[in-house]
Protein backbone atom coordinates (compact mmCIF):
# COMPACT_ATOMS: atom_id res chain seq x y z
CA UNK A 1 0.00 0.00 0.00
CA UNK A 2 3.17 2.25 0.83
CA UNK A 3 4.41 1.77 -2.80
CA UNK A 4 1.01 2.22 -4.49
CA UNK A 5 0.82 5.82 -2.36
CA UNK A 6 4.24 6.48 -3.59
CA UNK A 7 4.37 5.63 -7.33
CA UNK A 8 0.72 7.56 -7.56
CA UNK A 9 1.74 10.86 -6.35
CA UNK A 10 1.92 13.71 -9.06
CA UNK A 11 4.16 16.31 -7.56
CA UNK A 12 5.84 17.14 -4.03
CA UNK A 13 2.64 18.64 -2.55
CA UNK A 14 0.01 15.66 -4.13
CA UNK A 15 -1.00 14.31 -0.26
CA UNK A 16 -4.09 12.96 -1.86
CA UNK A 17 -5.56 9.43 -1.39
CA UNK A 18 -5.51 7.28 -4.63
CA UNK A 19 -8.55 6.03 -5.51
CA UNK A 20 -6.64 2.80 -6.65
CA UNK A 21 -6.08 1.93 -3.03
CA UNK A 22 -9.74 1.39 -2.40
CA UNK A 23 -9.49 -2.17 -4.37
CA UNK A 24 -7.10 -3.43 -1.71
CA UNK A 25 -8.58 -2.10 1.19
CA UNK A 26 -11.95 -4.02 0.11
CA UNK A 27 -10.21 -6.82 -0.23
CA UNK A 28 -9.28 -7.25 3.08
CA UNK A 29 -12.62 -5.83 3.92
CA UNK A 30 -14.53 -9.04 2.39
CA UNK A 31 -12.11 -11.52 4.05
CA UNK A 32 -12.31 -9.80 6.97
CA UNK A 33 -16.26 -10.72 6.42
CA UNK A 34 -15.80 -13.74 5.39
CA UNK A 35 -13.53 -14.36 8.36
CA UNK A 36 -16.11 -13.41 10.50
CA UNK A 37 -19.12 -15.61 8.69
CA UNK A 38 -16.92 -18.51 8.82
CA UNK A 39 -17.51 -19.07 4.44
CA UNK A 40 -14.05 -19.18 4.44
CA UNK A 41 -11.73 -20.79 7.15
CA UNK A 42 -8.38 -20.86 5.61
CA UNK A 43 -5.57 -18.30 6.49
CA UNK A 44 -3.55 -18.59 3.89
CA UNK A 45 -6.12 -18.61 1.19
CA UNK A 46 -7.62 -15.22 2.53
CA UNK A 47 -3.73 -13.90 3.04
CA UNK A 48 -3.65 -14.78 -0.57
CA UNK A 49 -6.60 -13.22 -1.56
CA UNK A 50 -6.40 -10.09 -0.25
CA UNK A 51 -2.40 -9.84 -1.31
CA UNK A 52 -3.45 -10.77 -4.63
CA UNK A 53 -5.29 -7.38 -5.82
CA UNK A 54 -2.80 -5.05 -3.84
CA UNK A 55 0.24 -6.78 -5.55
CA UNK A 56 -1.95 -6.32 -8.84
CA UNK A 57 -2.69 -2.25 -8.40
CA UNK A 58 1.15 -1.82 -6.93
CA UNK A 59 2.07 -3.31 -10.70
CA UNK A 60 -0.10 -1.81 -12.40
CA UNK A 61 1.03 1.61 -10.48
CA UNK A 62 4.04 1.08 -11.05
CA UNK A 63 4.10 0.42 -14.64
CA UNK A 64 2.15 3.73 -15.23
CA UNK A 65 4.97 5.55 -13.63
CA UNK A 66 7.17 6.21 -16.63
CA UNK A 67 4.05 7.81 -18.20
CA UNK A 68 3.54 10.21 -15.13
CA UNK A 69 6.60 12.48 -14.98
CA UNK A 70 6.79 12.88 -11.64
CA UNK A 71 9.88 10.31 -10.88
CA UNK A 72 13.06 11.50 -13.01
CA UNK A 73 13.09 8.87 -16.00
CA UNK A 74 15.75 6.41 -15.02
CA UNK A 75 13.80 6.16 -11.21
CA UNK A 76 10.24 5.81 -13.23
CA UNK A 77 11.86 2.59 -15.23
CA UNK A 78 13.81 1.56 -12.08
CA UNK A 79 10.05 1.50 -10.08
CA UNK A 80 8.79 -0.51 -13.04
CA UNK A 81 11.66 -2.92 -13.05
CA UNK A 82 11.17 -3.36 -9.49
CA UNK A 83 7.67 -3.71 -8.73
CA UNK A 84 7.83 -6.31 -12.19
CA UNK A 85 10.59 -8.62 -10.46
CA UNK A 86 9.04 -8.36 -7.15
CA UNK A 87 5.76 -9.70 -8.71
CA UNK A 88 7.89 -12.40 -10.22
CA UNK A 89 9.31 -13.23 -6.93
CA UNK A 90 5.48 -13.31 -5.43
CA UNK A 91 4.12 -15.26 -7.90
CA UNK A 92 7.06 -18.02 -7.47
CA UNK A 93 6.84 -17.53 -3.36
CA UNK A 94 2.76 -18.62 -3.97
CA UNK A 95 3.58 -21.91 -6.22
CA UNK A 96 5.85 -23.11 -3.76
CA UNK A 97 3.41 -22.57 -1.54
CA UNK A 98 0.93 -24.80 -3.26
CA UNK A 99 3.36 -27.54 -3.66
CA UNK A 100 2.69 -28.25 -0.33
CA UNK A 101 4.21 -27.84 3.06
CA UNK A 102 7.04 -30.80 2.21
CA UNK A 103 7.38 -29.97 -1.35
CA UNK A 104 6.37 -33.83 -2.41
CA UNK A 105 3.39 -32.23 -5.02
CA UNK A 106 5.66 -32.09 -7.97
CA UNK A 107 9.19 -31.71 -6.44
CA UNK A 108 10.74 -30.05 -9.45
CA UNK A 109 8.46 -27.25 -9.64
CA UNK A 110 8.82 -26.69 -5.95
CA UNK A 111 12.85 -26.95 -5.97
CA UNK A 112 12.71 -24.20 -9.53
CA UNK A 113 10.70 -21.88 -7.96
CA UNK A 114 12.48 -22.10 -4.23
CA UNK A 115 15.90 -21.38 -5.95
CA UNK A 116 13.72 -18.67 -8.22
CA UNK A 117 12.56 -16.53 -5.38
CA UNK A 118 16.02 -14.92 -4.98
CA UNK A 119 16.90 -14.20 -8.26
CA UNK A 120 14.23 -12.03 -8.74
CA UNK A 121 13.70 -10.86 -5.15
CA UNK A 122 17.30 -8.94 -4.60
CA UNK A 123 17.10 -7.33 -8.29
CA UNK A 124 13.71 -6.12 -7.21
CA UNK A 125 14.51 -4.66 -3.56
CA UNK A 126 17.72 -2.98 -4.98
CA UNK A 127 15.80 -1.22 -8.04
CA UNK A 128 13.18 -0.14 -5.61
CA UNK A 129 15.55 1.10 -3.22
CA UNK A 130 17.68 3.01 -6.00
CA UNK A 131 14.52 4.21 -7.58
CA UNK A 132 14.37 6.69 -4.26
CA UNK A 133 17.78 7.81 -4.96
CA UNK A 134 18.27 11.61 -6.22
CA UNK A 135 20.74 12.42 -7.79
CA UNK A 136 22.89 15.43 -8.11
CA UNK A 137 21.28 18.83 -9.08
Amino acid sequence: MIFIYRHTRTSDDDWSFPWICCIPLAAIIAMVFLSYFQVLESLMLMAALAYAPTLLCSLIVACKTTGVGFFPKNNAWLIMLGMVLFSCCDILTGISLLTGADHSTMEVLASVSNNFIWLFYVPAIVSLALSGYRRGG
